[in-house]
């Protein structure tokens, strides 16, 4: 098992890496985009659903609303997928990286995701789906994304959990108003698509 990275939390336990069973590149330079081919199992109770995605690796930035979609498709409550998604692209950037991987078209990743007290998490669960279906993203208005206050950051630097880069001391940075900060183009990018924010949960209208 290669490029590991876990976080657990009362309810989940999330794993990503990359197989070792897989072809490696053949040293020739591809003129074609690398991408990312993720294999998703999400244990709910015992039993396991499966799916994949593939993502473009030059394009870790706008991975998250994609795969916040995923993970809702798979019932896993909103409120873990800002934790989630960090996992996952940590673990991309580590497996991106490696040497290994320089030439390969398409790289593979496993992300297991367990659910460690189910009474809980499902129930969780429950408040994101209507008649057993994902809760469908609503973007957020025009008005309220222009009304979000911009801030200027002071003390230290933390991470944007959109973009995973670091918000830097001295920089401008935009804040929701359930306080929580990203990059002004970050949080706009997901509040066009979603108006939840990726932290907390608040929604923005």
């Amino acid at each position: 098992m290669a490029s590991t990275n876990s976080f657990y939390d009362c309810y989940y336990r999330c794993e990503a890496y990359q197989p070792e069973n897989y072809l490696h590149g053949d040293g020739l330079v591809s003129s074609r985009k690398a991408l990312l081919f993720i294999e998703f199992y999400v244990s709910v109770d015992g039993f396991v659903k499966h799916g994949d995605l593939t993502l473009p690796t030059d394009e870790l930035t706008s991975w998250s609303v994609v795969l916040s979609r995923k993970l809702s498709q798979f019932h896993v409550p909103y409120d873990f997928h800002g934790s989630v998604i960090m996992t996952i692209t940590n673990c991309a950037r580590s497996i991106i990286s490696e040497d290994r991987n320089s030439n390969c078209d398409i790289i593979p990743m496993v992300v297991n995701v367990m659910i460690t007290n189910e009474e809980e998490a499902i129930s969780r669960a429950a408040t994101l789906s209507i008649d057993g279906q994902p809760l469908d993203m609503v973007p957020a208005s025009e008005s309220s994304i222009q009304a979000l206050k911009k801030t200027k950051v002071k003390d230290c630097s933390g991470q944007c959990v959109i973009c995973l880069e670091e918000i830097s001391v001295g920089s401008e940075a935009t804040r929701m108003p359930c306080s929580h900060v990203y990059h002004q183009d970050c949080i706009i990018s997901w509040l066009e698509q979603s108006n939840i924010c990726p932290l907390c949960r608040f929604q923005l209208d």
